[in-house]
């Protein structure tokens, strides 16, 4: 859940420094006094529907086999026979499916099951075991069996996500049995019918038990292992309506709160896009986010960086020819705070960036980079929309409000008055015009397919699709 509500804020991340990878300063007005906002707990809300989690049923069964093997059953006694230890190897899952059910359930199926209970030693009590051998091995041949598991999903203690197995129901056809007497005994055929009848009665059922208890014990842990990545608490129990789970989530200020939360917040009052995962997040969830990726160290992008705008004088071109004829070049930028986002009006949302450091590198074929500059930005952006859609940047802006600071530089004559000057003219020019033309759009620098994300005035709206969107992963570790 949490890294499903992660995702977005990724987007945005790289989205955003993507557009500003094309401007960089404008010298439009002078800057305003960046200050950090108030730290505090940001709502969030979560749909999934069914069909979204088909691109996970396959590692699902692959999981589900081998929990199942690594399964034991005790030693045992039961109706006047005593089974060694039971364990199952060979075990193999057709398929699986999950479905949603009732206001806060799910269940799992595994079909068309196979599985072997290797030979295991048994000895049957009874009177007529004075006149025939009653032990042996016996082995099982599993075919055709299902396994069902009914899932609840709430909102546990302390603000944990509460998904537990309540029961299970397994379906089998009559296993094949195999006995082999100890010794040069054969075992009497009537014994066959008294193991069939062990299996039925005894071992599958207490098979049921230790799935159930194994399944919440993964469960449990695996909750509780992404709880404490990310500083969210969940605050009601799931809903389920129509085929689509809904979770109310929070993300809180700092994951030094401990996973406390002290005050009532609200979910985002957005509806749902129509998306196999959708996620609607405010801006103090998204804030919280980004600060969260800023301590955890994704906070460095690369992108292409168009010189040829920058660098308009005869001089500064021959300057660049020498240093490195033909070379294409590349900008780092590296935030040091985390961006803040805002709603400045019923129509405009604002981003802010303090203290980018921005490295520019000249790239020769074959050779090591060649530092060509680098400055500190700092950035306001007000815009209608920012949306990354099938990893195409979208925007509509109405203001780019951006001062720079040259730190060091190979050209000549680099200063900060020359930079804000020249990439004003770009800005006005260039930049705001095509940004703002309904039909332009550029790539985003990863592969960000089955991903969309609109930033508005009413905070973040993001639809994703699994089946495409596993595929994009990638972007992670160019975050890192």
């Amino acid at each position: 859940m949490s890294s499903v509500s992660s995702v977005p804020v990724l987007v945005l991340f790289n989205s955003v420094l993507t557009l500003l990878c094309c401007i960089i300063g404008s010298g439009q007005r002078s800057s305003n006094p960046f200050t950090e906002p108030a730290l505090k707990a940001g709502g969030v809300k979560v749909a999934i529907q069914e069909a979204a989690l088909a691109p996970l049923l396959p590692a699902l069964a692959d999981e589900f086999e081998r929990f199942m093997e690594n399964i034991t059953i005790p030693k045992q006694k039961v109706n006047g026979a005593s089974v060694e230890e039971t364990y199952f190897r060979n075990v193999t899952v057709g398929s699986a499916t999950v479905k949603f059910w009732g206001s806060n359930k799910m269940v799992w199926n595994f079909c068309n099951v196979s599985a072997t209970v290797p030979f295991t030693r048994f000895v049957y009590h009874s009177f007529w075991c004075y006149l025939y051998p009653c032990s042996g091995s016996a082995q099982a041949e599993i075919r055709n069996a299902s396994v069902a598991l009914w899932l609840d999903v709430s909102a546990g203690r302390g603000g944990l996500l509460d998904i537990h197995v309540g029961g299970s129901a397994i379906g089998n056809d009559d296993p094949l049995i195999t006995l082999i007497g100890e010794g040069k005994s054969k075992v009497p055929k009537w014994l066959g019918g008294r193991v069939k009848d062990m299996y039925d009665k005894d071992v599958l059922p207490k098979l049921g038990h230790h799935i159930i208890t194994g399944v919440n014990r993964i469960l449990t842990n695996k909750t509780k292992e992404i709880f404490h990545m990310f500083p969210i608490v969940f605050v009601n129990s799931s809903k389920i309506e129509y085929g689509q789970m809904r979770l109310e989530l929070v993300v809180l200020a700092d994951a030094a709160d401990q996973l406390m939360l002290t005050e009532k917040v609200f979910s985002p009052r957005q509806p749902f896009p129509n998306w196999p995962v959708a996620v609607v997040s405010s801006f103090t969830a998204l804030n919280n986010m980004l600060r969260l990726m800023i301590k955890s160290g994704h906070s460095m992008v690369h992108v292409p960086f168009p010189l040829r705008y920058v660098f308009s004088s005869k001089t500064a071109q021959r300057q660049l020819d020498r240093l490195c004829f033909g070379c294409g070049s590349e900008a780092t930028f590296e935030l040091k705070t985390a961006p803040w986002l805002n709603s400045l009006n019923e129509k405009m949302v604002t981003v802010k960036f303090q203290d980018v450091e921005v490295t520019v590198d000249l790239l020769p074929r074959g050779g090591a980079p060649i530092s060509l500059f680098s400055m500190l930005m700092n950035v306001s952006v007000q815009a209608a929309r920012i949306a990354l859609i099938d990893g195409v940047a979208h925007a509509n802006l109405d203001s780019v409000d951006t001062n720079v600071s040259v730190t060091s530089s190979r050209i000549d004559g680099l200063d900060s008055s020359i930079m804000n000057t020249n990439i004003r003219d770009l800005i006005n020019g260039m930049v705001l015009p095509l940004l703002n033309f309904k039909r332009y759009a550029f790539p985003a620098p990863f592969d960000l397919s089955g991903i969309h994300l609109n930033i508005t005035s009413e905070g973040g709206i993001a639809g994703v699709d699994l089946v495409r969107a596993l595929g994009s992963l990638s972007i992670l570790p160019h975050l890192r």
